[in-house]
């Protein structure tokens, strides 16, 4: 399955198959704007997920409040996740 990987300042690691070759670039991580831009898009991912999981409830009262946090906070934490992962295409990080 890995058949390369590796550890240096520049890259988390390496991935390569078949498909390609994914790489986590470690000099984005260090940036303020990238950090900015990943909040920014992390807001927006979890604001979007409570007002779809409110929207199920046909009355405010019918809102499972635990099932809008806890989806808000995984879709959070899977929205920074995947910003380090596969970057964050809205952002320019060497501008």
């Amino acid at each position: 399955m890995f058949e390369n990987i590796f550890f240096n300042t520049m890259y988390l690691f390496e991935w390569n198959n078949e498909e390609g070759i994914i790489f986590i670039m470690l000099d984005k991580l260090k940036t303020k704007k990238f950090w900015e831009c990943a909040l920014s898009r992390c807001i927006r991912t979890v604001c979007q997920t409570a007002l779809a999981t409110i929207s199920t409830g046909a009355l405010i009262t019918d809102v499972n409040w635990i099932t809008v946090v806890s989806s808000s906070a995984v879709a959070g934490i899977v929205s920074i996740l995947m910003s380090i992962v596969t970057g964050i295409p809205e952002c320019k990080i060497n501008e």
